[in-house]
């Protein structure tokens, strides 16, 4: 649920549900996707950014997003959208996993529960390495040329 129309969709199709009115292959098939979607899936984030703000700067459901994304659906290009989004290419400052301190804050306020300093951790080893500084500086640069360039016309 992304916004109020699918807030409002949901409730909808809940008043109209009835108590066991899946039919037992239904329910079956609706199982077999969940576990399905929970194999797939490294990290169950949500995003609803509970966790959020970091007191380091990271951001959790950005990093997780784009590692679910990497390996949920074998996306080869994940990776450098990661280091597009949170090595500051978009925003001023970087917001990597690598940034997490431990300091535990974004724990109390998972409603995943979800152990997130340990999942950065994961998400650090897998996609940041010897080449992440220098992928994000010539990122950052060519950034700067390219909003110089608009400016320009």
């Amino acid at each position: 649920m992304n916004n109020d129309d699918h807030i409002a969709e949901n409730l909808a199709l809940a008043e109209k549900a009835l108590p066991n009115s899946l039919s037992q292959k239904e329910v079956q098939l609706v199982n077999e996707a969940a576990r399905e979607f929970r194999r797939v899936m490294r990290v169950g984030c949500t995003g609803c950014q509970y966790c959020m703000p970091c007191p380091a700067g990271v951001n959790i459901p950005s990093c997780f997003e784009c590692y679910n994304s990497k390996h949920a659906f074998k996306d080869r290009s994940a990776k450098m959208m990661y280091l597009f989004q949170n090595g500051g290419m978009v925003t001023d400052k970087p917001t990597l996993a690598s940034m997490c301190v431990k300091c535990e804050k974004c724990l109390e306020k998972c409603p995943q529960h979800l152990p997130i300093p340990d999942l950065l951790n994961e998400v650090a080893e897998d996609m940041e390495g010897f080449f992440t500084k220098p992928i994000i500086w010539i990122g950052r640069r060519m950034m700067k040329v390219r909003k110089k360039e608009k400016e320009i016309q």
